[in-house]
């Protein structure tokens, strides 16, 4: 049986010792949690002998309550403290010489918004030092002196400088070493730590005049004035310390002369598995603790009682949302009963961001649950809505027009809920951005798309300041938070309900959580505008926003709930003096728990151990008796280990459970979380042409109806039910605006050139001298690229210069344009007849009814005799046709497609002659231009023939006139199109995988493949 509850037993043995008089004691305790549940265990003690409860405190809440004239200030409002405190040391330096010796007189003080990193660096080191005593003029003298060891190679002979560069590259300081003194660089440098010291000094001085403090600086406080503090203390108050372990040299000060007034005893948890363990630092410092402090004796004084749980359970999840839906499988395996409402069970999380996944993932049977853990404000939909808005407008401030603004993030943000929901012109919104195809979209023009929707309006006006920007945020929250008439007065910071008038339209209604988040934003927002600092109405808006974030993360939202009742969802600190039967433990692996504590610091690693700061780490004991304590009296543990995660810590196991199997012997069953799907494998998925299809299809039978293209023909024959989606259904993939060109606009761009190029020659005889003079104008093909490029793409014609990053792909094109002009130059003298001109066709199925199409041909030419119909391809495409069944597959899409032009033009000319009195239609060659691939014109331009080789009677593949292949070519459109206009015959799934690879609706197919 497992031992009783440490609490509990403190709880009996001081009502069985005290009684009623046990309302004398003052119990202080690690933490709020471990308060609470004294509290509890000392009520059902007393259920039958009602006595007034002792009083009560964290070990923090006594600390403030020793010092009640000084006020614990913010983070933020310490910064612009602090920020002022240094301009004062900086300013007395230079009065005083020390800078022109340091850094130069009169050198300017750098601004709030150079200030703000290192500021709040410097103030988490204070806090650090302050906490640990540490001689602060010793600890920043130590550090100039170790920066400018660090840096001075003054000692070097000029032949070692040259050989330690040699081995590492350029170092700066190992140059010349008399250039840094004489530029002043290095002695700036060194400035900066020199100030530190008086920094902290005029930091201290300054809000210690105004009665403001940090709790680090109290700690020191206390220490400094332990006599005048104690003796503020209320007399006949006796202490009663629980559970504490981890002691700072504060608290060890402060405990040691209330020891000795006689005022205070101890009651320490031995009956932890690391302090039994002599080999472990944890036994020593309990036992030194003890031996300091006394220990009041009781069942938690026992070093031999048993103190692992009695069983022992690792499983390794998919993946960490996977761990999180496995609760209901863990809480069963835990023998959790849902009709048992005492708390029996905890749940912690090391990574809070799963708190709310948690909280649902619970099933519904467990009524009573309760959140100690407050959620994270900088995880909540508003903040990550506000945060993508603010790095829109961080961008937009970078660049130098501030008339546009960036394509990819105003979708994203216009895609958020909270928009969406209030916006109804969000979604027309998206769709023109997404047709405008151009990666900047004018701020003018979306804002005139939407006169009548305020938040747009709040959202992408113009934003001078970082002042401005407050302003901005506030009404963007305010607007979301009355917009439905959720929250009539937030601006009072008032949360009243609102009788909603029956008779009202009834309207979507923000949730209650999304409430909270606004009002907790609001409220942070408030805060900062409320600050009496100068350098707010004058930061950056990129200060200013990375100012908000560090508060908004410094922020968790409370939930209400019964402590006492259910299942305990906590964070590792709330463990402290805790001790249920059932502990699953989430996020298990190394690097979470433990969570790694490093932290950003200006004090090296080395002066942090010599100073007995702490270094995080392995190294911190406080951590590893958390966790022992924690579960040294659970009946069931089990550790959750969720595999490898780029944004987070690696999936190996945490070294506790390392520790309690190699270690301490413990047997630890491991076990895989297998979690189950009640929905369906996917079938093969088809499509029966009803009516409406029918009727679809029969507009293609209809002259003057619909026509089909060369590429949905292609999309048909590749994938009959993606050709449903996109030809009958009208579904096709959104493209959203990139800053990279797509392939297939720069076929579009090429595409164009050529036409242009030669459009402007004429359909006449072309000559070598005619393409040479356009290979050899510099600037002809870039102009006419460039003007289709600002064509496809909406701009302004001449206004403003292309960006570099398109004049890069206008170069691009041209190189392929230029390949194709070299390639032609040899074939000359040729006929250029047209190009990118739209034909009509049509096709006979078995029944009789003909099939219309139509499409553009890219361009038509007669070489030595032969009329070649070409296609450009500057993707992928086969040259060579083995058997006519493989025209079906998609690797051949663009011989299809060429001799579908051939038939297009086979069709238009029928016998009719050319300048030669030759019949057309006999003399008609399918051609493909394949530019990129491999043997393709632009890599092997000598030995290239554009000409497509298609089957022949012996077998082998030649280039033939499409007269030779029409009658094989059109009874395989019989087939297909007979195939296709088959109402008996569903859409049916391609059993391709390959096709499905680049197709956008493989994933509601259930082929979402990897695309190599």
């Amino acid at each position: 049986m497992p031992l009783e509850p440490f609490l509990s037993s403190v709880a009996r043995h001081y009502f069985d010792e005290r009684g009623a008089d046990i309302a004398s004691l003052c119990f202080v305790f690690p933490s709020k949690r471990s308060l609470t549940f004294f509290r509890h265990y000392l009520s059902e003690l007393a259920s039958d002998t009602p006595i007034f409860a002792p009083r009560m405190l964290t070990i923090s809440q006594l600390i403030e309550e020793l010092y009640p004239q000084l006020k614990i200030l913010d983070k933020t409002a310490l910064l612009f403290e602090l920020y002022e405190a240094y301009r004062e040391v900086r300013a007395e330096q230079d009065k005083q010489g020390t800078a022109g010796e340091t850094g130069g007189a009169g050198e300017q003080v750098e601004s709030f918004d150079d200030f703000i990193y290192w500021g709040n660096i410097i103030l988490q080191d204070f806090d650090t030092c302050d906490r640990y005593l540490v001689n602060i003029r010793h600890l920043y003298n130590n550090l100039g002196d170790f920066k400018e060891l660090a840096d001075d190679f003054s000692h070097l002979t000029q032949e070692m400088r040259e050989s330690i560069q040699s081995f590492w590259g350029s170092i700066p300081s190992l140059g010349d070493r008399h250039k840094d003194l004489e530029d002043g660089h290095k002695q700036r440098f060194l400035s900066f730590w020199r100030t530190l010291g008086p920094l902290y000094e005029a930091f201290n001085k300054r809000i210690s005049e105004k009665n403001y403090t940090y709790e680090g600086h109290l700690y020191r406080l206390i220490a400094e004035h332990l006599n005048d503090v104690v003796n503020r203390l209320s007399k006949g108050t006796y202490f009663v310390f629980v559970g504490l372990f981890d002691i700072s040299p504060p608290e060890y000060q402060l405990f040691t002369l209330l020891r000795g007034e006689g005022i205070a005893e101890f009651c320490w948890d031995k009956a932890v598995k690391i302090v039994q363990d002599k080999q472990h630092p944890a036994h020593e410092l309990l036992e030194d603790l003890i031996k300091s402090f006394g220990q009041v004796k009781g069942p938690w004084d026992d070093s031999s009682a048993p103190c692992l749980p009695e069983s022992v359970k690792v499983i390794h999840a998919a993946s960490l949302m996977a761990q999180v839906k496995g609760l209901p499988i863990l809480l069963e395996q835990a023998e959790v009963s849902q009709a048992n409402d005492h708390p029996t069970t905890a749940i912690i999380l090391p990574d809070e961001g799963l708190l709310l996944p948690t909280a649902s993932s619970i099933p519904e049977d467990f009524q009573h649950i309760n959140i100690s853990l407050g959620y994270p404000l900088n995880r909540t939909p508003i903040a990550l809505l506000l945060k993508r808005w603010i790095k829109l407008l961080e961008f937009v401030s970078r660049r130098s027009d501030e008339t546009t603004l960036p394509s990819d993030q105003l979708l994203g943000l216009l895609s958020e809920r909270l928009i969406s929901d209030y916006t109804p012109e969000a979604s027309e919104l998206i769709k023109a951005i997404r047709g405008r195809k151009r990666f900047f979209y004018p701020r003018e023009e979306l804002l005139s798309a939407c006169k009548p929707t305020p938040l747009i309006h709040l959202l992408f006006s113009s934003i001078p300041s970082g002042s401005t920007l407050l302003d901005r945020i506030q009404e963007v929250l305010e607007y979301l938070a009355t917009a439905e008439d959720n929250l009539p007065s937030l601006r009072t910071e008032e949360r009243q309900e609102e009788v909603r008038d029956n008779t009202e339209e009834e309207k979507e209604r923000l949730s209650d959580f999304d409430l909270e988040f606004i009002y907790h934003y609001l409220r942070l927002v408030k805060r900062l505008k409320g600050l009496p600092s100068p350098y707010i109405q004058s930061l950056h808006l990129s200060t200013l926003g990375h100012l908000l974030e560090e508060m908004v993360s410094t922020v968790t939202i409370p939930f209400e709930g019964d402590p006492l009742r259910g299942i305990q969802v906590m964070g590792l600190l709330e463990t402290r003096s805790l001790h249920l039967e059932n502990m699953i433990y989430l996020s298990a692996q190394e690097g979470v728990l433990p969570p790694s504590k490093y932290k950003s610091t200006l004090i090296p690693f080395t002066l942090r151990r010599g100073f007995g700061l702490p270094i995080g780490g392995t190294d911190d004991i406080g951590q590893d008796y958390t966790f022992f304590q924690s579960i040294s009296r659970a009946k069931h543990l089990i550790f959750v280990v969720a595999p490898a995660d780029a944004q987070r810590a690696g999936g190996e196991e945490s070294r506790y459970i390392n520790l309690l199997r190699y270690v301490y012997g413990v047997h630890i069953e491991t076990q895989t979380l297998q979690l189950t799907s009640e929905r369906q494998a996917f079938g093969a998925i088809s499509k029966p042409k009803d009516e409406e299809v029918r009727r679809h299809l029969q507009e293609y039978l209809t002259p003057g109806g619909r026509t089909l293209s060369p590429s949905s023909l292609i999309t048909y024959l590749s994938c009959p039910l993606r050709f449903y989606y996109e030809s009958i259904k009208g579904l096709r993939e959104e493209q959203d605006p990139t800053i990279l060109l797509q392939s297939n606009d720069f076929g579009t761009i090429l595409h164009d050139t050529m036409q242009a190029i030669y459009a402007e020659l004429g359909e006449s005889k072309i000559s070598k001298e005619m393409l040479s003079g356009i290979l050899d104008d510099r600037n002809k093909i870039s102009n006419i690229i460039q003007a289709k490029y600002r064509e496809l793409f909406k701009l302004d014609k001449g206004k403003k210069p292309l960006s570099g990053l398109a004049l890069i792909y206008c170069q691009m094109v041209e190189t392929y344009a230029r390949s194709i002009l070299t390639f032609d130059k040899e074939l000359t003298p040729f006929f250029y007849w047209e190009s990118e001109q739209e034909h009509t066709a049509t096709f006979q199925i078995k029944d009789g009814q003909v099939v219309h199409f139509k499409g553009k041909i890219d361009r038509v030419d007669e070489v030595h005799g032969r009329i070649r119909v070409v296609d450009y391809k500057t993707g992928k495409a086969s040259l060579r046709l083995e058997e006519w069944d493989m025209l079906r597959k998609s690797d051949n899409k663009a011989i299809l497609q060429t001799l579908l032009y051939c038939a297009f033009l086979s069709q238009a000319k029928g016998s009719s002659t050319d300048h030669n009195d030759q019949c057309i239609s006999n003399r008609l060659y399918p051609a493909i231009y394949q530019l990129k691939s491999k043997g393709g014109l632009m890599t092997s331009n000598d030995s290239f023939d554009p000409l497509v080789k298609l089957p022949f009677e012996g077998g082998k593949s030649t280039a033939q006139p499409y007269s030779e292949v029409e009658e094989v070519f059109q009874a395989f459109m019989t087939e297909v199109l007979t195939e296709l206009f088959d109402f008996e015959k569903p859409f049916e799934q391609t059993t391709d995988n390959d096709a499905c690879r680049y197709c956008p609706f493989a994933l509601s197919c259930g082929r979402s493949l990897k695309r190599s």
